[in-house]
């Protein structure tokens, strides 16, 4: 268990560096974007989004990230359910800084997008997130780490990555 705030805003604090980040190579190419893939154990291109909660994690936590390096959101929501740190977001439970949020598609019938709550946004309701893979208009197939708003509908889950299962 992660306990600290210290460690989110560690994580928080690599994920808005990497800011500057675009794809350069094609769609889900670049760099930086083939190497967040290839610390997955992934060829590129792939989508990345979840790759790049996986590169802030390890790259500020090493050993103490406490999700397995994967670049799906499927993936990760899985390892965050046998872990008791995913939580849908009905009932009142309101993402916290550094929590993961994931989207979730109704076409796909699973979570589609991830990245990191970085806070509220002045508009109740609204949260402000840094996140890869997206563009300024919030898509989950963009060009780059962007830091947006973005409203969270019931179907939605957060990852509460520190607490060991507790909200």
């Amino acid at each position: 268990m992660i306990d600290t705030v210290d460690a989110r805003e560690a994580v928080l604090n690599v994920a808005r560096a990497l800011r500057w980040v675009r794809e350069t190579d094609g769609p889900n190419r670049g760099e930086v974007v083939d190497e967040m893939t290839r610390e997955c154990g992934l060829r590129p291109p792939q989508p990345w989004c979840a790759a790049f909660l996986s590169f802030c994690g390890h790259a500020a936590l090493d050993l103490r990230w406490p999700l397995p390096l994967v670049a799906g959101c499927a993936t990760l929501a899985e390892a965050a359910q046998a872990q008791g740190t995913l939580h849908v977001l009905t009932g009142g439970v309101v993402p916290e800084r550094g929590a993961i949020f994931l989207l979730w598609g109704e076409a796909k019938q699973r979570y589609h997008h991830t990245g990191f709550v970085l806070g509220p946004d002045a508009e109740a309701g609204w949260f402000r997130c840094v996140e890869g893979n997206t563009n300024e208009d919030g898509s989950p197939e963009g060009t780059g780490v962007f830091t947006r708003r973005r409203r969270f509908g019931d179907k939605d889950a957060i990852i509460t990555w520190w607490t060991g299962g507790t909200v």
